[in-house]
């Protein structure tokens, strides 16, 4: 029996990486390994299910354990761990944020994913034996940062979807919903999720369409980034949306529920996204998906989803009107979205992929470069990367 570890340096509870964590874990142990989760930061909801990182370092020299390395976010001691440990090891690779949406609003932000970055390529060079990208467009970042094409097998992420399925709607959020054009989005509240492409859409839309269009902008509002909440609120102010958009900050999955099955129509124009699972929850969901295309969205959205290549307001709204004002139109789109949630991103189809990804390490022999516990040096980053 294969003993696995998964290491991540913060775990949340309602974060994408935490609950792909815990589905691998409860995958794992469903298979009948011996799986244990360790993280540096744990919320208090999941000290009973988790432990310290430093308890990992006893198990480190074992080159018959495999350790999964969850990366998306730079993480002082990670590199290091990962660096000392003889396992059979890959990296979960769910992307690093670009550093370059942070810089003009939170500093302390900026610097994390300037070290995540700069660690994707340190922690290639310790000779990984495969690699755990969550999409086609991450893999395309491990072959850019110089990892091996062949040694990657995509894996969605494990999502904590079907956690929702029982619970009852939240009544009061029922009867508010009722009567209007809801439109919603899911994601914190950072640069990279695209807000202001958002606002401009609706603003559009109701100059042009119907003035009966609500924006519930659903996620953690972060005091850090203060500047960049004053900004949407000016667009908002100069757009004429006093009263159409709503900052829900964090809710809770009662709520989340409520939001999706009273939702007209989730719209997208995120530029950042390793994956994006609120894409798929609007899938299980039946809601009508409009998005724009960048990075990792259009492969989430397979090709019958309503992607564009640009974050055009006009067309962002007419793609709205389209959807709202057509049920023929909407029918097919939702059908379509469950038929690729289907076939792509049950947890029996993520856990497939998942199975064939982990094959390779947990009958392989020793790990790959076991002799040496120790990196190459990181390559050297042009000034303007680490400006």
């Amino acid at each position: 029996m294969d003993r696995v570890h998964l290491v991540t340096p913060t775990l949340t509870p309602h974060d994408a990486v935490a609950n792909d964590l815990f589905g691998m874990l409860r995958w794992l142990r469903l298979q009948g390994h011996q799986a244990t989760a360790y993280a540096e930061i744990i919320d208090p909801v999941f000290r009973a299910q988790v432990q310290p990182v430093t308890a990992y370092e006893e198990f480190s020299s074992s080159r018959n354990d495999v350790l999964i390395y969850h990366h998306s976010v730079g993480w002082p001691a990670g590199p290091p761990l990962f660096a000392r440990s003889r396992n059979r090891k890959t990296i979960r690779y769910h992307s690093v944020t670009p550093s370059r949406f942070f810089r003009p609003y939170a500093g302390v932000y900026a610097e994390r994913c300037l070290r995540g970055e700069m660690q994707t390529y340190e922690l290639l060079r310790c000779d990984p034996d495969n690699l755990m990208p969550t999409s086609e467009f991450t893999a395309r970042e491990l072959e850019q940062a110089g990892g091996d094409r062949s040694d990657c097998s995509i894996v969605p992420p494990f999502h904590a979807i079907g956690e929702l399925e029982p619970l009852d709607e939240d009544v009061a959020l029922a009867e508010r919903l009722s009567g209007c054009a809801n439109l919603v989005f899911v994601g914190r509240m950072a640069p990279n999720k695209g807000h202001l492409h958002l606002l401009r859409a609706l603003a559009h839309y109701r100059a042009h369409f119907a003035t009966n269009a609500q924006l519930y902008l659903i996620g953690k509002i972060d005091d850090w980034l203060g500047d960049y909440l004053e900004e949407l609120q000016r667009e908002i102010n100069q757009c004429g949306l006093t009263g159409a958009v709503h900052f829900t900050g964090p809710v809770s999955p009662k709520q989340l529920k409520t939001y999706y099955a009273h939702a007209s129509l989730f719209l997208c124009a995120s530029e950042h996204e390793g994956f994006c699972v609120p894409l798929v929850e609007a899938m299980y969901y039946r809601v009508p998906i409009v998005a724009y295309g960048s990075t990792a969205v259009t492969a989430t959205l397979g090709e019958d989803g309503l992607v564009w290549d640009q974050a055009n307001p006009a067309l962002l709204a007419e793609s709205m009107a389209q959807v709202l004002t057509r049920p023929e139109l909407r029918e097919s789109l939702v059908r379509e979205q469950r038929k690729r949630f289907e076939s792509h991103f049950t947890l029996d189809a993520i856990g497939s992929a998942f199975q064939r990804a982990l094959k390779s390490l947990v009958t392989a022999g020793p790990a790959r470069g076991a002799a040496s516990a120790r990196c190459e040096q990181p390559p050297h980053f042009p000034p303007s990367l680490n400006a």
